[in-house]
């Protein structure tokens, strides 16, 4: 028997009416010799910490760091029926056909479930991009054997007994550490939605401290024989600050009275033809970015959107994509794509019939370094009737940026007029358009708005035709008061590009590398699920558009690591995970890195007194847009950070189930308490001024670690 395993129902049924698997079972079709069956996402989770030791169900600094000897894995409650009928079925199989998604993740949905079960028969891959029954045939004739995509499913299981291992030590740690300054919420970190939080916090930082400063532009009315226009003013180099500005105003009205009214002359004079092409087919980060800025959704609701589109509307390609070029194959389903588009919504008859099918633009290459390529239409005729408003805008966008490829180049003309007057200069900048091109396109289907800003287009401006060396007077002179204005808060959009951009955030030139060859933080299927998260844990707050820190996140962001904070740790993480997918290094190498540097953070912050979470009492919200500095919060702060190391490791380890001992003394190797700094044991000391009996480490007074003794 050929057993396929799917990742979704969808997909199994999809796969099925290819392979004429039409005989319905518990969980699976088959018909003839093979059998299609189906995961529910991940059949299988890793173990919590407390299956493998009960006591990690209390939160104990001294448990730190929880490592497992070996990784475990436990079927999900909800899909252990379904996980029965896989098993079973993997018993029978002569041959496994993986066709989940082909990506690191959908590697491991299968692969986990192979190795639980110990099958050891041979094992092939099903490349699948989209749902269609042309994409799925076109799958199925080009299957892989398994050995060449086996090194993803060990990336896979790296990343998530790493993040693992990070993020429940250090939220442990740090939550632990927080309680001890007053902090009664959770602490939770990771590598990549604490740099994501990190983002916020520091823009946050950066619109609260800014400083408007005041400056001056000057503009102009050139008067010519051939027309009149509008110039602004080249501030000089001895007065324009680092942006080119003027910050004296004296200066720009001694500008403005010595060209009012001057004769002058056009220094220069240049108009030229400039193309443009369209803009590239969506993946899913540019898809997010466009439906935030054009209907406001957020990132979940447009991967959702998509996501119902590829699986139940069958009618674009699969979503969770980070690429936005199409590889050469698919360019013979040009047109039964187009065909397709117009059959399900006929109003799209003229602009197909304006296409040009057979221009192969800069979309189409040979090779594409990615397991998916662009979200595009299937060649199924959707009903677009069937979906909700939501589903139709972002299918509507989908299509109209892959209509735009058979489409020729923008034409515009650019022009720039240098003028010179009164011993100063001007500038004139005109842009229309000569051919609208693929610019028909959106202006039809009304999507215009939601392209990123490089893709907006100027506003029409006309200039005259004059020639080098034309006379001109120069008149009405008009000075403007300007001030610098701050970056913009963060939306969901710029967010996103941020992740994927994060590079530019990261002054680490290896790390900038990095970052950029491997496209930033998170992964396009991720990055939603990561703001969400922020929110979900009161990092992050919306308001209107914008996402903005709350008061959390101002007082913990600060206190944690550098190294949690930058994405520098992603950028190492992210090569490393490439060299075992590309069978350079092993999982055991890259964990025992990975466990190595945890130890060494929960040593670091357990010697040191400054972790001392302030400002904020519990998980509460601050006031969107309000501001988060006061006397009272500063009166907060200075108080807790006064506290003696000793009090805060004092703290922790009471409220971390300290053992209760007798007050007999205790020499140091007979079961007495581990230091909370240096972890050595301790020895049972009275206080000689109050009278009191304490824990006292025996390395002092190299370590002054101490603790108070349960009587």
């Amino acid at each position: 028997m050929n057993l396929y395993i799917c990742e979704k129902p969808s997909q199994g049924r999809d796969l099925a009416k290819v392979l004429g698997c039409s005989t319905r079972h518990e969980g699976s079709l088959s018909g003839g010799n093979n059998t299609v069956t189906w995961c529910l996402g991940h059949l299988l989770e890793l173990f919590e910490p407390h299956e493998y030791d009960p006591k990690y169900k209390r939160w104990c600094i001294e448990d730190l760091p929880i490592v497992p000897e070996s990784y475990r894995y436990r079927v999900k409650s909800a899909s252990a029926k379904q996980y029965k009928v896989v098993a079973d079925l993997i018993k029978k199989a002569d041959c496994v056909f993986i066709a989940t998604d082909f990506d690191r993740e959908g590697e491991a949905i299968a692969r986990t479930i192979l190795e639980r079960t110990r099958y050891h028969g041979p094992v092939k891959r099903v490349c699948l991009s989209a749902l269609d029954d042309l994409s799925i045939k076109r799958a199925l004739n080009n299957v892989r054997d398994g050995d060449e995509t086996v090194s993803l499913y060990y990336s896979a299981q790296a990343r998530l007994r790493a993040d693992w291992v990070v993020g429940l030590n250090l939220s442990r740690l740090f939550t632990l550490l927080g309680r001890a300054s007053g902090f009664n919420g959770s602490v939770p970190v990771g590598r990549v939605i604490t740099p994501t939080v990190a983002l916020v916090v520091d823009r946050d930082l950066q619109i609260r401290n800014f400083v408007p400063v005041p400056y001056y532009e000057l503009k102009v009315q050139v008067n010519t024989e051939r027309g009149n226009f509008t110039a602004g003013w080249n501030v000089p180099e001895a007065v324009a600050d680092e942006s080119g500005h003027c910050l004296d105003r004296k200066f720009a009205e001694q500008a403005a009275q010595a060209v009012s009214n001057s004769d002058g002359i056009i220094a220069s004079a240049e108009k030229k033809p400039v193309k443009e092409a369209a803009p590239l087919p969506f993946d899913l980060t540019s898809l997010q970015q466009y439906a935030s800025k054009k209907w406001g959704y957020t990132a979940q609701q447009t991967l959702d959107a998509a996501q119902s589109l590829y699986e139940s509307h069958k009618a674009t390609t699969y979503p969770r994509t980070d690429c936005r070029y199409l590889p050469l194959s698919q360019f013979g389903d040009v047109s039964a794509v187009l065909h397709s588009m117009q059959a399900a919504d006929p109003s799209l008859a003229e602009l197909v019939a304006k296409a040009n099918p057979s221009r192969k633009g800069r979309v189409f290459k040979s090779d594409i370094d990615s397991a998916h390529h662009a979200i595009i239409p299937t060649t199924r005729v959707p009903d677009l009737a069937s979906m909700n408003p939501c589903e139709r805008n972002i299918y509507n966008a989908v299509r109209a940026y892959y209509l735009m490829q058979f489409f020729d180049d923008a034409v515009f003309l650019k022009s720039v007029i240098r003028v010179e007057a009164g011993g100063h200069s001007f500038t004139a900048r005109g842009k229309i358009t000569a051919d609208q091109g693929y610019r028909i396109v959106p202006v039809t289907l009304g999507l215009l708005g939601g392209e990123p800003e490089d893709e907006q287009q100027e506003d029409n401006v006309r200039l005259p035709d004059v020639q080098k060396n034309d006379p001109c007077t120069v008149t009405d002179p008009t000075i403007l008061d300007k001030k610098t204005t701050p970056p913009a808060h963060f939306t969901e959009a710029t967010l996103l590009a941020a992740m994927e951009n994060i590079a530019r955030f990261v002054q680490e030139e290896r790390f900038k590398k990095i970052l950029r060859e491997t496209a930033g933080i998170g992964t396009p299927a991720t990055r939603a699920g990561i703001i969400e998260n922020a929110i979900k844990h009161n990092y992050i707050e919306r308001s209107k558009k914008s996402l903005l820190a709350t008061d959390k996140a101002f007082a913990v962001i600060p206190k944690l690591p550098a190294g949690m904070k930058s994405a520098g740790l992603t950028a190492a993480w992210e090569q490393e995970l490439d060299k075992i997918a590309h069978n350079e290094e092993t999982t055991g190498d890259f964990m025992q890195n990975i466990e190595k540097w945890v130890r060494s953070m929960i040593t670091n912050y357990l010697s040191r007194s400054d972790f001392v979470i302030s400002g904020v009492a519990s998980e509460g919200k601050s006031a969107a847009g309000g501001t988060r500095t006061s006397a009272g919060r500063s009166n907060k702060r200075s108080s807790a950070e006064t506290r003696k190391s000793t009090a805060v490791k004092s703290s922790v380890k009471s409220s971390s189930s300290v053992r209760k001992t007798q007050p007999a003394a205790v020499a140091p190797d007979s079961g007495a308490p581990a230091c909370p700094n240096c972890g050595r044991p301790m020895i049972l000391r009275t206080n000689k001024t109050k009278g009191n009996r304490f824990w006292g480490c025996s390395g002092f007074p190299q370590c002054r670690g101490t603790m108070p003794a349960d009587e």
